[in-house]
């Protein structure tokens, strides 16, 4: 695809001066298909001729999905070109025989390439050496205690995620599977990154962490600790609403921002914005009137108490002038 939309700001970027954009490495992994809102991931400029794009895994009768879009070949590209594929952490530097990927390209990558999953393509992650891809890359699922003091970049789905204590916990499945621990000096960092509001939006999303696999001394759980919110990268959920009964037809998919909706739910918050303006208007008139009917009210009881008077006064002089002898 030649452009996506920010779910942050609500934005259309161009892939073609994407990193020109401000705040890149925040939106970057923010980024959707503007017609099928699905996740998107951005791809630089490679050194065999593809330009700068975005990819997504469309759903199914979405015009933007073609050939061009996806990465199932990535694993024959490599091998073909005889590149290597260093990891891009933000400051990644490109040479004329490396092919650099951000983790969420590595992610989508290995989430629709088996070719990739298995290839021998070489890995090279800055500061730590070359890795061979069938090595490097191990899903949590996959992980044993032959994995333990390993350093790779594993992946998977997060089944739950919770905080306890200063920890976040990304759990790939029951007590004894694997996990993701995240400090709470990153949990800042991690909501405004994918603009969430707690943990509980994670749930769902899928997940790759570099790093290397421990073994908690307490609970005898395997976990790999976060110790840079840009060692890892999640690609979060599309939000669905209602459940799905065994044998009934998949629960109806709720975009979050699409190209027809976006425009209506801006349009709605306009009006809404109107009608609360309008509503603190009438209430202040309201408040006028109550105020000005109150002080005529007041002024109403003076004028009465006068007039009572008044008539009061009046008839104790006619009494007297009725009591004095006719002169």
């Amino acid at each position: 695809m030649k452009k996506a939309i920010c779910t942050i700001n609500n934005r259309t970027y161009e892939a073609v001066n994407f990193e020109e954009a401000e705040h890149f490495e925040l939106i970057k992994a923010a980024m959707i298909c503007p017609q099928c809102s699905q996740q998107a991931f951005y791809r630089r400029v490679t050194k065999n001729g593809r330009e700068a794009c975005f990819g997504a895994s469309h759903t199914e009768g979405c015009t933007l999905a073609n050939n061009h879009d996806d990465l199932q070949d990535v694993g024959n590209e490599v091998n073909a070109t005889g590149q290597r594929i260093v990891v891009n952490f933000g400051n990644a530097i490109v040479t004329d025989t490396n092919q650099t990927m951000d983790l969420n390209t590595l992610l989508q990558s290995l989430m629709e390439s088996e070719e990739f999953i298995s290839s021998g393509a070489i890995i090279e992650v800055p500061g730590r050496g070359e890795y061979v891809a069938s090595e490097l890359f191990v899903k949590f699922s996959d992980i044993t205690d032959e994995h333990l003091g390993s350093y790779c970049g594993f992946w998977g789905n997060i089944k739950y995620a919770k905080v306890t204590g200063n920890t976040m916990w990304l759990n790939s499945g029951g007590p004894d599977d694997a996990c993701a621990n995240l400090d709470k000096s990153y949990f800042d960092t991690v909501y405004q990154r994918y603009n969430i509001k707690d943990e509980t939006e994670i749930t769902g999303a899928n997940i790759l962490v570099f790093g290397e696999l421990k073994k908690s001394k307490i609970k005898d759980k395997k976990f790999v600790l976060i110790t840079d919110p840009d060692n890892f990268t999640l690609q979060m959920p599309v939000k669905k609403t209602g459940t799905t009964a065994a044998g009934s037809a998949p629960a109806t998919k709720i975009v979050v921002v699409n190209k027809t909706s976006n425009s209506e739910c801006k349009e709605l918050y306009e009006l809404i914005a109107s009608i609360t303006d309008v509503n603190m208007e009438l209430a202040q008139y309201i408040q006028e009137y109550v105020k000005m009917e109150n002080a005529v009210r007041a002024d109403i009881d003076s004028i009465q108490d006068r007039i009572a008077d008044l008539v009061c006064r009046a008839g104790l002089l006619a009494e007297k002038l009725v009591e004095q002898p006719n002169r």
